[in-house]
């Protein structure tokens, strides 16, 4: 990728992760990225190219944040924490989330499919792993705990999903709380518990 054409993409990636798709127009992008609205409209012909450009790099950097985090971490289960905390979507923010569901709901879905299928297989070794060393429940098989996993996502990413609710952030970590809690094997929870009697047990 050339130095402007990468500028490019970092300025709007910035931009639309702070500020949103619909505040963020290709003149704010181009002078952000410090290249003319021409050389813009060489590299994306519009704005929903340059998003698809900017959701294919989130997509390949979260790809290495598996890679990296199961490189790191000899716990598969705390693996699977880090990666929810780490992931490269953490610096987005609730209006690139509105805009992209309601907005580009075409590329929202095309984004899930994506990582639906390049990263199920680690995230399943990942399942497994957690099942092997006993914190994850053993009685539900990896592939069908990632398909909940993934329909719980998928519901998630619907537009007006998320309407009336003022923070975006805070409620998708309750629900993914209420996900964990539920795949936890029953000795863990007492585990936790004993740790810490005024805990609940769930991550």
């Amino acid at each position: 990728m050339s130095g402007k054409r990468e500028r490019v993409v970092e300025a709007a990636s910035a931009l639309f992760f702070e500020y949103g798709i619909a505040e963020t127009g290709m003149e704010r992008i181009a002078e952000a990225a410090s290249v003319s609205k021409m050389t813009l409209y060489n590299y994306f012909n519009n704005k929903e190219g340059l998003l698809r450009e900017v959701m294919d790099r989130m997509i390949r950097k979260a790809e290495a944040d598996i890679d990296r985090v199961l490189g790191e971490e000899t716990d598969p289960f705390e693996a699977l924490l880090r990666l929810r905390h780490e992931a490269s979507y953490a610096a987005v923010s609730d209006v690139f989330v509105r805009d992209l569901l309601d907005g580009y709901p075409d590329i929202a879905a095309e984004l899930m499919e994506l990582e639906t299928k390049n990263m199920a297989g680690k995230v399943e070794r990942i399942i497994f792993q957690s099942q092997q060393s006993g914190m994850l429940r053993k009685d539900v098989s990896p592939h069908v705990m990632y398909v909940f996993m993934m329909a719980v996502k998928d519901y998630l990413s619907r537009p007006g999903t998320w309407n009336g609710m003022p923070d975006v952030r805070a409620a998708s970590e309750q629900v993914l709380s209420l996900m964990y809690g539920g795949i936890l094997s029953e000795e863990y929870r007492k585990e936790a518990k004993t740790r810490d009697p005024g805990e609940n047990g769930t991550p």
